[in-house]
């Protein structure tokens, strides 16, 4: 009851925006979307679990909504305490719910440790939580040394999935931190061989990586995260060409969820896995973030000073250029899809499209502003 009050309160202070935020947030739980907070995170959270109170308690739902919540506040409790309240039946020791349910009300600090012990054992916590780290992950500038390790180290992609993606292709994606500037994309085979151009060249292709909402990475629609995804095969159609361009979309997948990410520590060499920027793409997991493509737009920028001109940002997808800007016609999807056909060995045909596996990394190297050129890649000693 304490903990209804609370929340009830502070919806009942609260202006006409909060109100309009709350009922926005109870719209999305009864269309099984998933919330969460990352901005303003206590304010909106409070308003958070009142939303999934009311949920609870006036659609009666089986299970409860599956979140990842934050594991220094006070709050996650509260989401703890009303679970219990709706889901009785569900494995919370009632020892241990009465011990929480004293100290949030008297000493919330001392909270933390208690909760991140129960994350590792307690049966509703592996089931129904999922830690979303605050902190943005510190940057990082990458040198030569290091990238180049990256993309020709030696990993163990056997081990994943029973080698599933052991022959496919593997893109690499180079960004700044600063997703406002273009990032570039390279293609290598299984045998470490890269994709050329005709003169014998590094093949190498722009892309963008950049949220149209400005958002992070860790957030709904924010910018695509760095990190390791799969490749797997392509949408079925070209639809939607305003949106996504001419030719079919590549469809990314996150790295399955395993114990301390062993199947993250497959796919990297071993100079990077006590590395960070791969755990962007964990986080955004855990967030709950879907449905990543690489993709053109049928959509025209028009900012010519912007410095992602000729890109279009997009929802978090990975954006390749399309349209015809300053009398040259760009078809970036086509060659990209091209590209890697060819590489897997494949002749660039429509019906080979579905046959595209792989897999897909992507990196900031550093806090550069200007665009990743295929000079950059040079300089890396990748050849």
């Amino acid at each position: 009851m304490l903990i209804t009050f609370i929340l009830q309160a502070t919806l009942l202070f609260a202006g006409d925006s909060k109100e309009q935020k709350f009922e926005t947030m109870l719209t999305s739980l009864r269309q099984g979307e998933v919330i969460t907070c990352f901005d303003d995170c206590k304010q909106d959270y409070a308003l958070f679990l009142h939303a999934l109170d009311r949920y609870y308690e006036e659609e009666q739902p089986q299970r409860p909504i599956n979140a990842p919540l934050y594991p220094d506040s006070g709050l996650l409790l509260s989401y703890y305490m009303i679970v219990k309240d709706h889901f009785p039946q569900l494995p919370i020791p009632e020892d241990i719910y009465n011990i929480l349910s004293r100290q949030f009300v008297e000493d919330t600090e001392n909270l933390i440790p208690v909760i991140k012990v129960l994350a590792e054992s307690d049966p509703f916590f592996l089931q129904y939580l999922s830690w979303a780290e605050t902190a943005t992950l510190a940057t990082k500038n990458y040198d030569a040394k290091s990238i180049k390790s990256l993309v020709t180290g030696e990993k163990r992609i056997d081990l994943f999935k029973r080698g599933k993606y052991s022959n496919g292709i593997q893109l690499y994606k180079f960004c700044r931190s600063k997703r406002i500037y273009p990032c570039r994309m390279i293609v290598k085979d299984r045998n470490g061989n890269f994709a050329r151009t005709a003169s014998g060249k590094l093949w190498s292709i722009p892309t963008l990586g950049m949220a149209a909402n400005r958002k992070p990475y860790y957030q709904i629609s924010g910018d695509t995260p760095s990190g390791i995804y799969t490749i797997d095969s392509v949408m079925p159609t070209a639809d939607q060409t305003r949106s996504f361009g001419l030719y079919r979309r590549l469809i990314l997948n996150f790295i399955p969820k395993s114990i301390s990410e062993q199947n993250h520590l497959y796919l990297l060499p071993s100079t990077h896995k006590d590395e960070t920027w791969w755990k962007e793409a964990v986080t955004a997991r855990q967030v709950g973030r879907d449905l990543l493509r690489v993709h053109g737009t049928g959509k025209i920028v028009t900012k010519p000073t912007d410095p992602y001109y000729r890109f279009a940002p997009t929802q978090g997808c990975i954006n390749t250029r399309e349209n015809t800007y300053d009398s040259v016609t760009y078809k970036d999807q086509r060659l990209l899809l091209d590209a890697i056909m060819v590489t897997l060995g494949l002749p660039s045909r429509y019906e080979n499209e579905s046959k595209i596996t792989g897999l897909l990394y992507v990196i900031n190297v550093d806090d550069t502003e200007a665009a990743v050129s295929a000079e950059d890649i040079q300089s890396w000693n990748i050849n």
